[in-house]
């Protein structure tokens, strides 16, 4: 099997979706992981590329703002004006500090994601929804081993190390998540549409296995996973893409089947 020259063909030859059914056997899904794969590199390049801006930006900007934070059998204190506000590139909040009872909820700052007090801390998940988190177990540990304080320069050495580190721990799971994801939904996408490849065979009076039917349909699947990639990254739209994809999966499914018309099928 040769990717490239398969990727081609799956275009327009009816010989080559002949061949499928007949040499194929148990490569279907190989060949469906080699094009997922490929067809993944932009969407994992620009994943690992976001990280890297986030660790190398905007985490950076974050670390910098983060002042000297002394932990006490009292809770946490930190010698600043409170609140004390955390804001991004554009200068809008998105967390804040406020030991001193002031600032109850996150629903008083708007667009603020996290909210530190004396003894909690409190996380946005949703719109007004958030988590809660007490801080007992730091106040324990200060009434054990004494008060301690987070500088400014064990942040900075803490933000050196994650950034070093993380993005090579991050770049292969990011990689094999899309991959895995996107052939998940390809392979669920291809046993629906084999329910449509099953009516065609009826149609067309094709007697085909459900092995050879699903690979026919991963098969014929090629030129609208080729085209919705260089729709992506051309940036191209059109009206309802949706439906015109499907309606050209569908054509291709039925060109498929409509080549093995009078062929052997071997069922594997």
């Amino acid at each position: 099997m040769h990717i490239l020259q398969s990727i081609i063909k799956s275009f327009y030859s009816k010989e080559f979706y002949r061949e499928v059914v007949q040499k194929w056997k148990e490569i279907g899904f190989v060949y469906l992981l080699i094009i997922i794969t490929i067809i993944s590199i932009p969407f994992i390049y620009n994943s690992c590329f976001a990280v890297k801006v986030f660790f190398g930006t905007h985490l950076e900007r974050f670390v910098d703002q983060v002042p000297e934070i002394t932990v006490g059998v009292d809770g946490i204190s930190a010698n600043e004006t409170m609140p004390y506000y955390f804001r991004d590139t554009d200068q809008k909040i998105i967390g804040l500090i406020d030991t001193t009872g002031g600032t109850k909820s996150l629903d008083e700052v708007d667009g603020a994601y996290f909210l530190l007090t004396k003894d909690k801390i409190m996380v946005k998940e949703k719109a007004h929804q958030f988590k809660t988190y007490d801080l007992k177990e730091f106040k324990d540990i200060a009434k054990e081993e004494g008060e301690f304080t987070v500088t400014k320069d064990m942040m900075a050495g803490f933000y050196q190390v994650l950034r070093r580190w993380a993005p090579i721990v991050l770049y292969p799971f990011i990689a094999v998540f899309i991959v895995l994801f996107t052939l998940l939904g390809r392979m669920i996408q291809a046993l629906v549409y084999t329910l449509f490849g099953m009516l065609f065979g009826g149609l067309l009076k094709v007697k085909l296995s459900y092995q050879n039917l699903y690979r026919l349909t991963i098969v014929s699947l090629t030129p609208t996973i080729i085209l919705g990639i260089v729709f992506d990254l051309a940036n191209l739209d059109i009206p309802f893409k949706g439906f015109w994809f499907f309606v050209l999966a569908m054509g291709y499914l039925f060109f498929a089947i409509k080549a093995n018309v009078g062929g052997v099928d071997i069922s594997r």
